[in-house]
């Protein structure tokens, strides 16, 4: 599926280096360091996907909020609470919504594909995202987040194999790389035609997109209000044969 329209061109995902999320705090003057990006990134990926499995429904709704003002406050109290931290506990972390979004995206994914016991197949599923959508957009802002979500979803739609791998490998590993690197094309095939606009993020933020359009299209697969939803996807025993 080829997203129809001219707004966007991403820069450098592969390239990109992972920010850093954490910082550590020195008990004796409360000041934060930075911690290697790359063990930063994971260690916010674990306790975040812990909280996700221990609050599966209020992380549901958190995902699905567009009210961040008022989520962010809730999400950071059950986390202080959450018994999740494991030797990040003098860590100050500091990441972006679709950063949280899209670990949370990525616990409960998984945790329902099993539950599910079906293997995700979203090509029948009707756009999350459209042409109009984004055409109808009220400011830069808005547009940036349909055109990237877009671009997610496409990539899922047609790399869900690569996508499902992506998501089970550890953040900033070689495995994470080469799932990148194999969906390169499909990247290419969904990326607009580009009007000047540019959009530049990391490999952290580009994973988070990628869970959150999974996450979201696999909840429509599994609807058991969806007409025929039960025909949609294999049985995830067989899958694995």
């Amino acid at each position: 599926m080829k997203i129809p329209f001219n707004v966007l061109t991403i820069v450098a995902f592969v390239l990109s280096g992972y920010p850093s999320v954490a910082q550590v705090a020195l008990p004796q003057k409360r000041e934060f360091q930075p911690v290697e990006p790359q063990k930063a990134t994971r260690n916010f990926h674990t306790f975040m996907t812990c909280v996700a499995l221990k609050n599966p429904e209020k992380v549901a709704n958190w995902i699905l909020s567009e009210a961040w003002d008022e989520t962010y406050p809730e999400i950071v109290e059950l986390v202080k609470h959450s018994r999740c931290l494991r030797g990040t506990s003098d860590h100050k972390f500091d990441a972006s919504e679709t950063q949280i979004k899209g670990v949370f995206a990525e616990g409960l994914f998984e945790l329902q594909m099993h539950e599910k016991e079906v293997y995700p197949s979203f090509i029948a599923i009707e756009p999350l995202i459209n042409a109009e959508q984004i055409k109808a957009a009220k400011n830069s802002d808005t547009k940036s987040r349909l055109i990237v979500a877009a671009f997610s979803e496409c990539v899922v739609r047609n790399s869900t194999d690569n996508v499902l791998g992506l998501l089970s490998s550890k953040p900033t590993s070689s495995t994470e790389q080469n799932y990148f690197s194999a969906m390169s094309s499909t990247m290419s095939i969904c990326l607009p035609q580009n009007d000047g606009t540019e959009i530049v993020f990391s490999k952290s933020i580009l994973r988070s997109n990628f869970a959150l359009a999974a996450y979201k299209l696999f909840k429509i697969q599994t609807d058991p209000q969806r007409v025929g939803s039960s025909s949609f996807g294999r049985p995830l025993s067989e899958a694995k044969n």
